[in-house]
């Protein structure tokens, strides 16, 4: 990256409509109010929520035209799918939580297109590390290491009974304040 040109760190994701984050608020405000007092825990906004299916990582601003049409091509061949929520998670599982998730159950669809962003992007990025099998979560909380012991006794509520509908997704740019969308692909449509 050249000096004086900032870097974009880009990810692929879908933002949660505004009744699943409703659900999510209401479901987590007990939570909430028990954690208020706690040092170094934040609670992200609910228009930071969104479940990732890609992370391209620092990126030239230049490439932001051509990853739009990377995600066009595969977003075309990509079916519309919903994913289901799980249950919500401290992560990670092992030590203290750094992290609180809302963890949805693994979409076959889900993993194929992470593959086939996979399988383009790597040969274009071989430095960027790609996790073979992403969680697909939603952050909601930002655990620092003064409050984690804490939270490992707070009982987590069920899980919102509401799907995710995945029917376009956002290339964002993840910025010291907040996400920034950039373009929006959509998927293909159901049949």
């Amino acid at each position: 990256m050249n000096a004086g040109i900032a870097a974009h760190r880009l990810f692929l994701g879908a933002s949660l409509p505004d009744s699943l984050a409703a659900d999510i608020a209401q479901g987590t405000q007990a939570l909430r109010a028990e954690t208020q007092g706690l040092a170094e825990t934040t609670w992200l906004a609910p228009a930071s929520h969104h479940v990732t299916l890609f992370f391209f990582g620092a990126t030239h601003p230049l490439q932001v035209a051509n990853i739009t049409a990377l995600c066009t091509l595969i977003a075309a061949k990509v079916p519309a799918f919903e994913l289901v929520p799980e249950r919500y998670a401290l992560m990670p599982t092992a030590g203290a939580p750094r992290m609180l998730w809302l963890r949805f159950r693994p979409s076959p669809i889900y993993q194929a297109a992470v593959q086939a962003f996979q399988e383009k992007w790597e040969p274009l990025a071989p430095q960027l590390h790609v996790r073979n099998k992403p969680a697909p979560h939603t952050t909601l909380a930002r655990i620092g290491t003064q409050a984690a012991p804490a939270w490992q006794y707070l009982p987590l509520p069920a899980a919102p009974a509401q799907p995710l509908p995945i029917e376009r997704l956002t290339l964002w740019d993840s910025r010291p304040e907040g996400y920034i969308p950039l373009n929006e692909v959509k998927l293909r449509s159901r049949k």
